[in-house]
């Protein structure tokens, strides 16, 4: 009886092995202590692991599925998320593949800050980057094309370090090296991998590592508060913000006037220290995350207290994980309030407004005399005031590098599903060889009232209020909540 029993075992695991793709992970290695928390951990699972559908990726567009519901194409990457979402660029396609891992969900970084967060992005950031080929799949009969959202593809990665290593399943790997718990509930006939993904978080959650358990050391959980002004945090961000080498950044408790808003994210200003040499207030984009409701409580000319932490967006600082409850130890406070505040009457305004500077104004940006993109520097982090003139560019436009053209229809604007927009746009400066500055107006799809691409017209001129940052080598306008009165689009011709 022992004996059948032992024959019987041994038939299980032969049963096994090939759905795993992998050799079995032996006691030896099972729970090997790390020395610290970035020392990677063993992925057996993911090394052994083969991509199937190899062949098929160079004759193939990943944006056009195949008659049986398989999407698979390269891409190469055009910017980080966060270590569940990257933007990527595919071949003739002129739209941004905005993609959303399947089978995962890694701590936030973004909106909020969370355990691990940081260091998962950061792991996803650097394959990506030193990655010779990486390869898009999903069976969209089984899980759809995007997501709830309309605005993301939905798919797994496929990378290879080198054009002679193997290729290695990302979001495996990401379960394996427990930066994610398994979110793979379903399977797929064309990619069956939910057994690689259990047998993954198996694995992780016995032994503890990482997000089944372990600590974050990198994050900050003593709830200690530095209470700071926006100028420090743009002069000393690295001793406040989420760093590159898996920080959480330190909460901060931050004081400013609100002088502009982008749906329920704002720009804060600074109500202390203004520069020396300019008299201007320092200010901060400070990002809500969706569906938070601040825009209908808190109005541009309000001065509040608010808790969040400093991080680094496409290159620019910025204020995350806000505290958004109006009750508790981390609420928000008003200062004062504004003369658009709810809380404000004409007969009553607040005493406390002559205690704070509430100039909410622009400053002023001529860009007649800009010669190189650098010029634009000094501005970039303030909400200004300045001239645009709408331009069109073609699908084979590089956002990027606005002087590749090429053939193919014409256009001013680009929209995605969740109404955020681009308006191409130049500046007034030139270059020594007279080439335009380009200046590109970015609305965010939950700017209210939402200024449409109807209010602009190609070859017109129009003076536009909003906020300056930099976009890759560039810089673009992110325009407010367009509310009558504000005049923060004026046509000039």
């Amino acid at each position: 009886m022992k004996k059948l029993k032992k024959i019987i075992l041994a038939l299980a695991v032969l049963v096994l092995l090939p759905l795993s793709g992998c050799d079995p992970i032996t006691p030896e290695e099972s729970c090997k202590k790390l020395a610290n928390a970035d020392e990677l951990i063993a992925t057996p699972i993911t090394d052994s692991f083969k991509f199937a559908q190899e062949s098929l990726y160079q004759n193939s567009n990943f944006t056009i599925p195949k008659a049986n519901g398989l999407m698979i194409g390269e891409a190469s990457v055009k910017s980080h998320t966060d270590g569940d979402t990257v933007n990527f660029s595919v071949e003739d396609y002129e739209e941004t593949v905005r993609l959303r891992f399947l089978g995962i969900n890694t701590p936030e970084s973004t909106a909020k800050i969370e355990p691990w967060g940081q260091k998962a992005s950061l792991f996803v950031k650097r394959i990506l980057e030193e990655a010779e080929t990486i390869v898009l799949i999903n069976d969209t009969t089984t899980f759809g094309e995007r997501d709830s959202s309309g605005n993301r593809h939905l798919g797994y990665i496929w990378y290879r370090a080198s054009a002679s290593s193997d290729f290695r399943l990302l979001n495996l790997e990401i379960v394996e090296q427990c930066f994610s718990k398994n979110f793979l509930f379903v399977d797929s006939d064309l990619l069956p991998y939910r057994p690689l993904f259990e047998q993954a978080a198996e694995h992780g959650e016995k032994c503890g590592y990482r997000v089944f358990g372990t600590k974050d050391p990198d994050y900050d959980y003593s709830g200690e508060v530095a209470a700071i002004t926006i100028r420090e945090i743009r002069d000393n961000y690295e001793d406040y913000g989420v760093s590159e080498g898996g920080s959480s950044g330190k909460q901060l408790r931050i004081s400013g006037l609100v002088v502009g808003q982008m749906g329920d994210s704002m720009v804060l200003r600074d109500i202390v220290e203004p520069d020396e040499d300019t008299g201007e207030y320092a200010s901060m984009y400070a990002y809500a995350g969706y569906n938070t409701s601040l825009a209908s409580f808190i109005a541009v000319g309000d001065i509040i207290m608010i808790y969040a932490r400093a991080t680094m967006f496409s290159g620019n600082i910025q204020l995350s994980d806000l505290k958004t409850n109006t009750t508790g130890k981390q609420k928000i406070e008003w200062l004062a309030f504004g003369t658009n505040s709810q809380f404000w009457t004409e007969d009553e305004p607040d005493p406390r407004l002559s205690n704070y500077p509430s100039d909410i104004s622009p400053y002023l940006m001529d860009t007649s005399s800009f010669k190189t993109y650098e010029d634009f520097a000094p501005y970039s982090g303030y909400v200004v005031k300045t001239n645009v003139t709408i331009r069109y560019v073609t699908p084979f436009t590089d956002d990027e590098d606005d002087d590749v053209s090429g053939e193919g229809d014409e256009y001013y604007y680009k929209k995605d599903p969740n109404k955020n927009m681009t308006v191409y746009g130049k500046s007034d400066g030139l270059t020594t060889d007279n080439r335009p500055l380009y200046m590109n107006l970015r609305v965010s799809g939950e700017v209210y009232p939402y200024p449409d691409y109807g209010l602009f017209e190609p070859g017109h001129t129009y003076e536009v209020i909003g906020y300056l940052a930099k976009y890759f080598d560039r810089y673009q306008v992110q325009l407010f909540n367009n509310i009558p009165g504000n005049d923060y689009i004026v046509p000039l011709t």
